[in-house]
């Protein structure tokens, strides 16, 4: 009994118009994606260990539309897979030079990621703060740490155990332009702890500072050292001191790690603290009376002494770019030596108290291939891990790259030769690694097996000097091949097929921003794709392709567009695509017209006898005469029946355009336009034969004269070889204009009152009007509406009309969606059941542009209460809508704030 009840009650309410077409809806299809494969150049490689077995990795990639290099940041876990995106996570989107990359562990397993970057007026360093997982903590564009007017400052960084970390940096701010050394401690939260431009290292002195290391002090300060130029005539050393709280310890001046100069040359020092608050340093000296450079090492105590200062290898040649790590209470040192034709790599571990080396004299040979061993680094976990040693070595005729491991007795605790790391044919360069935590290493490279787009690869070495599973022997790619960048996505069209199917056309820039390509998707009643992902080509034609026009027939969808393929001025291509995707005409498509100067304006209709109607606005005599109207008429396969680039209409002295087409019965077409030989804008209609031959006189016929503009006609075919026009009107002035209507019998005379009808006679402004025609002979009138005085936005209105054009509503129109924050598209469509479906596009305040839906009642106005078309973060833009039968298709664009954006598609079953 219940049941029956209900079933009454629902029976009642359709029977009266107060329920509306019940719906569910279908999960929304991404139709298309705006990210883009692109060949980068990546460079700076920088690795850090995650102390969870993986390691992080940061890099400057060229990525976005400027082709700028950007910082790029991946973590790879202990088996190598990548943990961020696999392209890497972009850290900062601005579209700046982005350099010099560090990476510092944060202490609480996150790390801070340092670059260099020139924003507009302000250069300096950057940086952002990142969790264990890789998700920032600090603001998304990063944090402003430090100024830097000089390019490539040398930057350094290291953790200062209390969340935050250290920097150092060289700096042009003194006069002449002479480099300066700086130093900063920046809080866990990002904001710089000491003097907010930095303080300087050497205050006092004049002279270039340059190449400055850094490394912490035992009582939580840092010790930083330079090569300064102070004395003019060569090279020196020096070295500060600061506490915790940005105090020199050290005397203002900096301490002269080095005698003074005597004539020598000392550069590229190395230095790392001794474990007791002072440093343990080496660096070349040229000029020592060997003939050539030699290694020496020195070491300065906690109060700024110099404890020793002498050399680890002077034999004849040269020795040079020594490099520094401590095991113990030992240092290990090794350098690129050449004392013969080939340049080798040397190592030596001396004492810390007394620098005396505990090998040969000379240092041990690492490796006992002859070849080429050159930019020799070392990774090492903890202060009593033996290091791994890795260098570029060229004994197969091209750089590979090779490892070693030596024990307390200076002896190769791996093959003589040492252990391959990466082997192939490629040029490798920028060698970077670091310590597995297990006694093992990573090692990322720049490798040029692709020259014109060189990649970062990586491998991990285990324990015994082994690849770990899964490794091949010549490294794999950080990342895919190909990463994304991001494309536009324009001008959605939306169309009913004939097999109870859709069709969707796009403009895609996937091809570059001046070469604009249609794209052409079919979609079964299911909304599943019909044809390949991401769309077919319309056509092949490089140019620029814009503003499709689809048409649907029972063999597929005829496409048409406006071409900038022969230069700057568009012409007009049709092509047909049949329902395998396969194009019926030329590859390129079939011209339409390519008449002298630019074509818009494009409208395309479908004849009842199948053939083509296609009407634009045309400025072949645009310095004669202004815009013209013109149409061509083609047959089921693109054949010209009118003129070849076709026939002129509207083409009297002035502005003729805004075409709108429709087709009527006996193969005739009704044609309407905004004309201004008056010196305004009025509507005007011609109808043409089967030919193409104007019936209605020469210039057409001119709707409502009126002393002011009338816009945007649209046409709408009523029953009794009836027609109806409607515009938006400037009559009683552009802030007030109106809705205005006329119905023309099939001799084109007018029905009603010469100068029209008004669709709303309410107070304020109501423009941009659509129609549809109803069943019983009416039509339904919608319009956006500005009626109140302290109104900003806009609504939508209805009003229904009978056969004879009487409101059956309220006189004011009926209210569609409640509130409008800007002029944005909207469609109607009829749904069975006597429903409307409408579709918008709204904005209000400072959200987001966001589309929504709603249906309306024929029966009495009432429309139901809008609904949101998807939860999409970001924008949504340009809906369109197709209906069939009980099924509607909204279609639109989404896009987030890092202007990533996807077409998406919704079905909505009524």
């Amino acid at each position: 009994m219940v049941s029956f009840y209900r079933l009454c009650w629902g029976i009642w309410l359709a029977a009266t118009g107060y329920c509306h077409a019940q719906l569910h809806t279908d999960s929304v299809r991404v139709l298309a994606t705006n990210t883009l494969a692109v060949q980068e150049l990546h460079d700076q490689p920088q690795v850090l260990a995650d102390n969870a077995g993986g390691m992080w990795v940061t890099f400057t990639a060229t990525r976005g539309p400027q082709g700028k290099p950007n910082v790029v940041l991946q973590h790879l876990d202990a088996h190598g897979q990548p943990l961020l995106p696999a392209d890497g996570l972009l850290l900062c989107p601005q579209e700046n030079v982005q350099a010099h990359p560090r990476l510092v562990p944060d202490g609480e397993g996150g790390l801070f990621v340092i670059w260099e970057e020139q924003r507009e007026y302000l250069r300096g360093m950057y940086g952002m703060r990142l969790n264990r997982l890789g998700e920032p903590l600090w603001q998304s564009e990063g944090e402003y740490l430090a100024p830097a007017s000089a390019y490539g400052t040398g930057l350094q960084a290291l953790p200062d155990g209390q969340g935050g970390c250290y920097l150092t940096w060289e700096d042009i701010r003194a006069e002449k332009g002479q480099r300066r050394i700086f130093v900063q401690k920046i809080a866990s939260y990002g904001l710089p702890l000491w003097q907010f431009d930095g303080l300087p290292a050497c205050p006092v002195t004049p002279g270039i500072q340059q190449k400055p290391q850094l490394d912490l002090s035992p009582d939580g300060g840092i010790v930083v050292l330079w090569e300064d130029f102070r004395s003019g005539a060569g090279w020196q050393i020096f070295a500060q001191k600061f506490s915790a709280t940005g105090e020199r310890e050290w005397p203002a001046p900096g301490i002269a790690v080095t005698p003074p100069f005597t004539g020598m040359t000392l550069r590229h020092p190395r230095m790392k603290g001794d474990g007791f608050g002072g440093l343990i340093c080496t660096y070349e000296a040229l000029g020592s009376g060997t003939h050539g450079k030699d290694i020496y090492l020195c070491r300065v105590s906690r109060n700024g002494r110099l404890v020793y200062n002498h050399p680890v290898c002077e034999t004849f040649g040269d020795q040079f770019n020594p490099r520094i790590v401590l095991k113990g209470a030992d240092a290990y040192i090794w350098w690129e030596d050449l004392q013969g034709t080939d340049t080798d790599i040397y190592c030596q571990q001396v004492d810390i108290q007394t620098g005396k080396g505990r090998w040969q004299a000379e240092g041990v040979l690492m490796c006992l291939s002859k070849a080429h061993q050159t930019a020799p680094l070392a990774s090492t976990h903890g202060v009593y891990d033996e290091p791994v040693f890795i260098w570029l070595d060229d004994r197969n005729g091209h750089a590979d790259i090779f490892c070693q491991k030596m024990n307390n007795l200076g002896e190769a605790h791996w093959d003589f030769a040492g252990i391959s790391v990466a082997v192939n044919k490629y040029p490798k360069r920028n060698l970077v690694a670091t310590a597995d935590g297990e006694g093992g290493s990573w090692v990322c490279w720049i490798d040029e097996r692709n020259p014109v787009s060189p990649r970062i690869y990586h491998t991990h070495i285990t324990l015994f000097g082994e690849p770990a599973g899964g490794y091949p022997p010549d490294g794999k790619p950080l990342f895919v091949e190909h990463t994304t960048a991001y494309h536009t996505l324009e001008n959605p069209v939306l169309a009913a097929g004939r097999q109870n199917d859709f069709y969707i056309g796009w403009e895609d820039y996937r091809n570059g921003w001046r070469n604009s390509d249609l794209y052409l998707q079919r979609l079964d009643s299911l909304g599943q794709c019909a044809w390949l992902a991401g769309g077919l080509p319309v056509c092949n034609a490089t140019g620029y392709q814009s503003l499709p026009r689809l048409l649907t027939t029972s063999s597929g969808c005829y496409v048409a567009w406006l071409d900038r393929r022969n230069g700057t001025d568009d012409d007009i291509y049709l092509q047909h695509m049949n329902t395998e995707g396969l194009r019926n005409r030329e590859a390129q498509g079939h011209l339409v017209t390519g008449a002298f100067r630019s074509q818009n304006g494009l409208q395309l209709v479908r004849s009842r006898a199948g053939h083509l109607w296609a009407g634009w606005t045309d400025s072949r005599q645009f310095i004669e005469k202004g815009f013209d109207i013109y149409v061509a008429r083609m047959d089921a396969t693109g054949k010209h029946q009118l003129a070849p680039n076709g026939a002129g209409i509207a083409t009297q002295a002035g502005y003729q355009t805004s075409p709108a087409l429709l087709p009527l019965a006996g193969e005739e077409l009704l044609m309407s336009w905004m004309d201004d030989q008056s010196g305004h804008y009025n509507i005007f209609v011609q109808k043409l034969d089967s030919l193409g031959y104007p019936l209605w006189g020469e210039t057409g016929r001119r709707l409502a004269p009126q002393p002011a503009h009338q816009r945007y006609p649209t046409l709408l075919p009523l029953k009794d070889q009836r027609s109806l026009v409607t515009w938006t009107d400037d009559r009683h002035g552009q802030d007030f204009t109106k809705v205005m209507m006329q119905c023309l019998n099939a001799a084109g005379q007018p029905l009603w009152e010469p100068q029209g009808r008004y669709a709303c006679e309410c107070y304020g402004r109501q423009s941009h009007p659509q129609a549809l025609t109803l069943p019983d002979g009416g039509w339904l009138q919608c319009w956006l509406d500005q009626r109140a005085e302290e109104q900003v936005g806009y609504q939508l209105m209805a009003q229904r009309f009978d056969a004879q054009g009487q409101p059956l509503w309220e006189p004011s129109g009926m209210p569609v969606a409640g509130f409008m924050g800007e002029l944005f598209p909207y469609s109607l469509a009829l749904l069975p059941g006597g429903q409307v479906l409408c579709v918008w596009q709204e904005k209000v305040g400072k959200q987001p542009e966001q589309v929504r839906y709603t249906t309306l009642a024929l029966q009495n106005g009432q429309a139901a209460a809008p609904r949101y078309i998807w939860t999409d973060e970001g924008a949504q833009l340009q809906p369109r809508m197709a209906v069939q039968g009980r099924t509607a298709a909204i279609c639109w664009i989404t896009e987030d704030t890092q202007k990533k954006q996807q077409l998406k598609l919704r079905f909505l079953y009524f």
